[in-house]
């Protein structure tokens, strides 16, 4: 009988060992997940943050070059400035794409639903790649076929990033000649699951 107390009191004590370090490993994980969190938060605040403040200026050098563009201007002047437009143009949508992947990491994105014309998106389309497409003498088309219907409805800054950087590949990657952009309606059940 002795012999089996003097089990039940080892057991206890490792009973207490176990429940202590089980206490200290959750007040670990505690500790380690209040700072995920506030990693979290201040990422978060920083690309907030970062977003207006790298986007503004950004807009404000392409802006700027554009209006000078609208000027009297040597042809080599007008096309260092078109470079520095393209190259603007670009850089902000490489922004913009690293922005929006944070964002998703994040999962913050907020995707909008409101009514859109694909017109609107496919002028902007061409006026992001049209410096670029024009510096390779590549001619964009555009082929829009009747009976689709308007206005669309979705985030037509999202949906406008896909055709953008498809172009954007396509006018990089083609010597010479054109690249045509061809929009139509797909019949049949399109919804999300």
């Amino acid at each position: 009988m002795l012999e089996d107390l003097a089990h039940l009191v080892i057991d206890e004590m490792e009973l207490r060992d176990a429940l202590r370090n089980a206490v200290e490993d959750a007040q670990k994980q505690e500790r380690l997940r209040e700072a995920a969190q506030l990693a979290e938060q201040s990422k978060a605040q920083f690309l907030a943050s970062m977003s207006h403040e790298i986007r503004t200026p950004l807009n404000a050098v392409i802006g700027l070059t554009e209006l000078v563009l609208m000027t009297e201007l040597t042809e080599q002047q007008r096309g260092h400035l078109s470079r520095v437009t393209l190259a603007g143009r670009n850089l902000l949508s490489l922004i913009n794409d690293i922005l929006d992947f944070s964002k998703i990491e994040a999962g913050k994105t907020r995707i909008e639903t409101v009514d859109f014309e694909i017109d609107a998106v496919l002028t902007n389309m061409t006026r992001v790649v049209g410096a670029k497409a024009e510096e390779n003498d590549i001619e964009p088309l555009i082929s829009v076929a009747p009976g689709n219907p308007e206005p669309l409805r979705g985030d037509p800054l999202r949906i406008g990033q896909v055709p953008i950087n498809l172009v954007s590949n396509a006018v990089k990657f083609t010597e010479q000649g054109e690249v045509i952009v061809s929009v139509d309606r797909e019949v049949g059940d399109v919804g999300l699951n």
